[in-house]
């Protein structure tokens, strides 16, 4: 067993196994009162005999797309199933303007040229009137 490090500096000694310190708390509430806490640590470990502190983000709960937001301003909840998401795993339906996850929306096509990513609840919508009438009303 190597000899724990001293540091002249500090003479407190150094774990063996590392540390992990908490350096701050970000939390996020969504309109439907769901809470996601985004942590960041600060990691200290022993790499090849050379202590080294690395930044370690973590989000709880996981988010439903298994991304690790930077702040609580990139988190977004899904209209019709409820789950948190990244921003970037986000979609905005161009009819209703809702924000939605990737399960609640699907492809529409109603040119064979021209394919558009709308919610379900608008696609659903489109199915029970006339393909005509909800291309015009999405277009404008």
């Amino acid at each position: 067993m190597s000899p724990v490090p001293f540091n002249p500096i500090n003479p407190q000694q150094f774990s063996q196994t590392g540390d992990r310190v908490t350096t701050d708390v970000q939390r996020y509430c969504s309109p439907t009162g769901q809470i996601a806490d985004i942590i960041v640590n600060d990691l200290t470990i022993d790499s090849n005999g050379v202590w080294k502190t690395e930044k370690l983000r973590e989000c709880i709960p996981p988010l439903a797309d298994g991304r690790i937001p930077d702040s609580p301003k990139d988190i977004r909840e899904c209209c019709r199933c409820q789950g948190l998401i990244h921003v970037e795993s986000s979609y905005i339906c161009p009819v209703c303007n809702l924000t939605f996850c990737i399960v609640c929306t699907t492809e529409f096509s109603p040119d064979k040229d021209k394919s558009i990513r709308l919610c379900i609840p608008c696609v659903e919508k489109a199915t029970t009137t006339p393909l005509q009438k909800f291309y015009k009303w999405i277009v404008g």
